[in-house]
């Protein structure tokens, strides 16, 4: 872990001394790189903020897809009234059709907008141009209440309206929240990091389609913008440059060095604890080492004492079991099998204690020390 933490902090004072932008990106990926290959232990302490996070882009991607759907439903519902009420030439009838359209399938971009109140506008002024018209009965299938006049409509009233501001209104604390996260500097970082690789390692090529013009576009322009700083054509970027990257990258070298003690700082902890590990074995504060036959080591309930040991938050005595599980890698993760292995079947844990002269119970509190249920683990590992 030193090695590690000395190798990070050699290469972040690198990258923080660096003023000409070229230089800036040439140490950012040096650095980026080096945590993205070296640094999983450094960045263990992020575990449950990029786990977090990830449950609520999930979410949130859910939550965006159902309003999709909802939206090409109503696309299809309006198609058919246009068709059924004989008025598809209609001037903004067939523009709101054909607009929502292209908005849905993305051949429509919008410019210092959002593509949700684009298509809002364009529901509203298919469903008001009904009213005008003066077809009430298909107007109000979209309306939370039945009017009799275009004069009465408002946005609140079309349906929709309260799906789309529920998810706008969602998408920007998740996105206001991620400025402040962690777990989103982490990311942000990361997509700098993979653009810059796959623009040294890509020749500028424009190929692009109707549908994904301006996205092709604006990465053409990345691109070319970052050829010209490697190539010092360009000083300074505002893409590629310290400004972009600045905070983010300052806030996880804290982080790193904040949630990694030095080996003195372990040991130190470590002779506060009950249980510790040292080199992969379990040590008791009184008893030292604790031993067990060679065929045992392999045995589930050492495994999962050690993970207990090495895992349980140092704030905390008592855990779900499901958010344990979630501090650990998913190769490590041991599901509902804590319980069955460490307090019931044989006791061959219990007998692991006792056989090297250790007591479950805590030397202050006389509480267990360890105890597992189907739903919680509660180490009282601190003396």
């Amino acid at each position: 872990m030193n090695n590690l933490l000395s190798k990070e902090k050699m290469y972040f004072e690198a990258l923080y001394s660096k003023v000409l932008d070229r230089s800036f990106a040439i140490a950012f990926q040096d650095y980026i790189g080096f945590l993205a290959e070296h640094g999983q232990e450094l960045l263990f302490h992020l575990g449950p903020d990029i786990i977090e996070r990830q449950n609520k882009l999930e979410a949130l991607e859910k939550q965006h897809s159902e309003l999709m759907d909802k939206i090409i439903s109503i696309r299809q519902e309006f198609g058919a009234v246009a068709d059924k009420l004989n008025i598809q030439e209609d001037g903004t009838i067939a523009s709101s059709l054909q607009d929502l359209e292209s908005l849905i399938d993305g051949s429509t971009k919008v410019l210092g907008g959002n593509r949700f109140d684009s298509m809002q506008s364009e529901i509203y002024d298919f469903v008001r141009r009904l009213l005008e018209l003066e077809h009430f009965e298909q107007a109000n299938k979209f309306l939370s209440e039945e009017l009799t006049s275009s004069h009465q409509l408002s946005d609140r009233k079309i349906i929709i309206t309260k799906d789309l501001k529920t998810y706008l209104a969602d998408e920007e604390v998740f996105n206001r929240q991620d400025i402040n996260n962690l777990a989103g500097a982490l990311t942000r970082l990361l997509d700098g990091y993979r653009e810059m690789m796959y623009f040294s390692n890509n020749s500028i090529q424009f190929e692009a389609t109707p549908n994904n013009f301006l996205d092709k576009l604006f990465e053409n322009d990345r691109h070319k913008e970052y050829a010209k700083l490697m190539s010092r054509e360009l000083q300074s970027s505002h893409y590629f440059g310290r400004r972009r990257f600045h905070s983010d990258l300052e806030r996880i070298h804290n982080s790193i060095v904040m949630n990694n003690d030095l080996e003195a700082d372990n040991q130190t902890e470590n002779s506060r604890a009950i249980f510790s590990l040292k080199n992969g074995d379990i040590h008791h504060y009184e008893q030292g080492k604790l031993t067990y036959p060679e065929k045992v080591k392999d045995q589930k309930y050492i495994q999962l004492f050690k993970k207990i040991i090495e895992y349980m938050p140092t704030d905390k005595t008592t855990i779900r079991v499901k958010d344990f599980d979630k501090l650990l890698s998913e190769d490590k993760r041991a599901g509902n099998t804590y319980r069955s292995n460490l307090m019931t079947g044989s006791g061959a844990f219990s007998k692991f204690l006792s056989n090297n002269n250790v007591s479950n119970a805590h030397p202050e509190s006389k509480e267990p020390i360890i105890k597992v249920t189907d739903t919680f683990i509660t180490f009282r590992n601190k003396l």
